[in-house]
């Protein structure tokens, strides 16, 4: 049910979408319309957490799509540059849309107590976990999974970001196959660099020269 008070719609044509609650002052973002998360998604169970809060499932309560929802407890932002890193990593997620192999940001919200991000969801979870499950991967599985994550760190690095927090937890897979493409996400240590301040080389030049 939609909370008494709010309303708004969502502009298709934005990369994402940002709202603040009706009547919100002191606001960390800016907003560019007036709502509710409650009114346009459910939140779900729990599916982990993070540095600043927690991460949920949710839905789309008018196209029914399955989500995910980070939700960053304003009360644990205890310093500017708290604020800061939150704002970048919003602004990271934004700047990368639209690449297949990144996690996709769908609105932002914010009210009196939280931030909330809207995310794609990836129900084949952490390639950690599934490395847990698994124990290794063929080398030709292998090969496919790093191509991905190559191709993705190249992306960023033409943005100008460097994610700098690459590891198994923050790779999710976009399904439960065994064949399933990857997502990098969680952006909160990610930052810009300068033009040429780093080489991305291909998986040839890579193996060419360490043989």
């Amino acid at each position: 049910m939609a909370a008494a008070g709010c309303g708004g719609g969502v502009d298709g044509d934005a990369k994402y979408n940002s709202y603040k609650a009706p009547g919100l002052r002191g606001a960390l973002l800016e907003a560019a319309h007036v709502s509710c998360l409650e009114d346009r998604y459910a939140l779900g169970p729990q599916l982990g957490l993070g540095q600043f809060g927690v991460i949920r499932s949710c839905s789309d309560l008018v196209t029914g799509e399955a989500l995910a929802c980070k939700s960053i407890a304003k009360g644990r932002l205890l310093s500017s540059d708290d604020v800061r890193v939150v704002k970048l990593e919003i602004e990271v997620m934004a700047r990368l849309a639209g690449h297949p192999n990144v996690v996709d940001l769908k609105a932002v919200y914010e009210d009196r107590d939280s931030l909330h991000l809207v995310m794609e969801l990836c129900v084949g979870g952490e390639l950690f976990h599934r490395l847990e499950e698994r124990g290794c991967f063929s080398e030709h599985e292998a090969a496919v999974l790093f191509q991905y994550l190559m191709e993705v760190v190249a992306h960023c690095h033409s943005k100008g970001i460097v994610h700098r927090d690459l590891k198994p937890e923050n790779i999710l897979l976009v399904s439960k196959s065994p064949s399933s493409s990857i997502k990098l996400a969680d952006f909160g240590l990610a930052t810009y660099i300068r033009p040429g301040t780093v080489r991305v080389w291909s998986m040839i030049q890579f193996y060419g020269r360490h043989t």
